[in-house]
Formats: C-alpha cells, structure tokens, sequence
C-alpha cells in the first residue's frame, strides 16, 4: 500500500466519521417525526436531488424530460424513468452532476487501485459492479453519498476490494432489488 492510499484512506475515514457524527442527531431526531412532517422533508430533498440531476447531468436532464422537480410528489415516484446498468454505462459521460467524471477517468482510477481504494479528485469512491447483467457497471460516488447509502442500509460493500454489491427494497412494493447507483 502506498503513502497516498494510506493518506486517501484516512481522509476517507475522518470525513465519514466527522459527518456520521454531524448528521446523527437528525436522524435520530426524524424517527419520532408525524409520518406526514417526515413525507413532506423525503419529498423536499427529493426535489432537490432532482432538480440537480437536470441542472447538472445532460443525461439525467435527457431522460427526466417534462418532470417539474419543484412540484414534483412522493406519489409521482412511478412515473420516473428507471435507469438500466446498461444505459448508465452507455450514457456514463453525460451522467455525473460533476463533469470531470467521464468513463475513461473513472476507468484509469479504478486501474490503480487495484489493492486499496483511493479518493478519486479527493472526493469520491469509485465502485465496480461485477458485470452479472452482461457488462460491468463502475460508478463514483461521492464520498457522503456512499456514506449515506450505508446509513439508509442500502448499499452494503461486499467481500472485495472494488466490488459493491447492493440491495434496496422498492418502496411502492417492498420487494428487493439491486440498486444502481445514479
């Protein structure tokens, strides 16, 4: 392991840990919400990782076409295109808010990270799927965005140094299904 993983690392780490403690008390706080307060806060920070979707994906601008993220509903979940492995990978330049991730970067990262992970631009985790859909999936996530993920209990790191398998129930029906990250 070198010098620099080691450091990413430990950054990685300290900023999980600083904001795992930050945000706690709210979500503590939230699960003695009135379900219709804690609707309404699932609704608000819906629309507004919508509206940055549009704003700063060309993709996801593309793809949610027609949906007003400022009126949008709990209830319109439905109505939300569902992105496939193989679409996200085809469209993968134009999908991340942050237009310095392209497929070719995340790719060369991912390359050198063979034994440890290491923060890609200081800021993300880049993940690989294992390609069981008929080819690999690789994303970067913000580090805060993985970190929430774990604390929703949605995406659990397997067995692996660069491979995340992950679960989520479905909302509308309970069921189980692999997430893939946006």
């Amino acid at each position: 392991m070198t010098a620099t993983m080691t450091a990413d690392l430990e950054l990685l780490r300290t900023r999980v840990a600083a904001s795992v403690a930050r945000q706690m008390p709210g979500h503590l706080e939230r699960l003695g919400w009135p379900a219709g307060r804690l609707a309404a806060w699932q609704r608000d920070r819906l629309r507004a990782l919508l509206a940055r979707a549009v704003e700063h994906s060309p993709f996801h601008a593309a793809r949610l076409r027609g949906i007003d993220p400022g009126r949008f509903e709990l209830a319109d979940l439905p109505r939300l295109p569902v992105m496939t492995e193989a679409e996200m990978m085809e469209g993968f330049d134009a999908l991340a808010t942050d237009r310095r991730l392209t497929l070719q970067v995340v790719e060369r990262h991912l390359a050198r990270s063979v034994t440890e992970p290491s923060l890609l631009f200081g800021a993300y985790v880049g993940l690989v799927s294992g390609g069981s859909s008929g080819r690999r999936g690789l994303s970067a996530l913000a580090a805060a965005v993985e970190r929430n993920l774990r604390q929703a209990g949605v995406a659990r790191p397997q067995v692996g140094i660069r491979r995340v398998a992950a679960l989520a129930r479905d909302p509308l029906t309970g069921k189980a299904r692999r997430f893939i990250p946006w």
